[in-house]
């Protein structure tokens, strides 16, 4: 059973030419170097679409969603309208949820967008299984006229030996870190430094004690700012 669905939501990824010469360019390319494998949880990649075909303007994208990659959802692009196909699958819990389904393709429509001119589309998705390449199949249409970007490496080739490759993304075991560990000294010492700056504010400038504080205030200061560096790093916000 296959069923099709009508969304529009946003996301972003890399796609090129239908007339480029017998040796890829790397202009088919997700931005992102990698995302990472967690549980439940989306992360995002884009696509992007930096040339025409040929002279003509693109009017779809089309990616296919590889297995293993589910909770997909597609971000708006002004002026594309965005529909997905979802499948069956077997049995499976995410968020909370049994499901038996995933998305299969998401396809933008619209634009067009000047073959001179570039635009990213894209998907957050929960990616289940770490690769070193994950391939994103992506057809570019312009018109009358398609190209996919689908092709893999064998094992004897090389991603620069192929004319038009499919765009991949590395997918990474997340870093073991504690996140609400950082969240817990984040607060406090945001907390300390408050009670710092309220009592320098009392405090006339050039008195040993004022300097006394405003070193500590600094100390604080470069604490709380790699802190606040390790929590935006491991948990940036997820698209609802």
């Amino acid at each position: 059973m296959q069923t099709t669905t009508r969304i529009t939501a946003a996301a972003l990824l890399t796609m090129a030419s239908a007339s480029l010469p017998t040796v890829a360019l790397g202009v088919a390319t997700i931005p992102e170097d990698e995302v990472f494998a967690r549980e439940a949880r989306r992360e995002v990649i884009h696509i992007r679409i930096q040339e025409g075909c040929d002279l003509a303007a693109t009017d779809r994208v089309r990616v296919e969603i590889p297995d293993g990659v589910l909770a997909v959802i597609p971000a708006a692009v002004p002026g594309w309208a965005v529909t997905t196909d979802v499948v069956e699958t077997e049995p499976y819990e995410l968020f909370g949820q049994r499901r038996n389904d995933r998305v299969a393709t998401v396809e933008w429509s619209g634009g067009p967008l000047p073959a001179e001119e570039f635009q990213d589309f894209g998907f957050a998705a929960v990616f289940t299984e770490p690769t070193d390449e994950l391939a994103i199949p992506v057809t570019q249409g312009c018109g009358t006229v398609e190209q996919a970007w689908v092709e893999v490496p064998e094992e004897s080739e090389d991603r620069s030996d192929l004319q038009f490759p499919a765009p991949v993304v590395s997918v990474v075991e997340p870093p073991d870190t504690d996140i609400d560990g950082l969240q817990r000294d984040l607060a406090e010492l945001g907390s300390d430094l408050d009670d710092l700056r309220t009592q320098l504010d009392g405090l006339r400038l050039g008195e040993i004690p004022g300097d006394r504080l405003r070193e500590r205030i600094g100390d604080l200061d470069r604490r709380l700012s790699e802190v606040e560096k390790d929590v935006k790093k491991e948990r940036a916000p997820e698209p609802s």
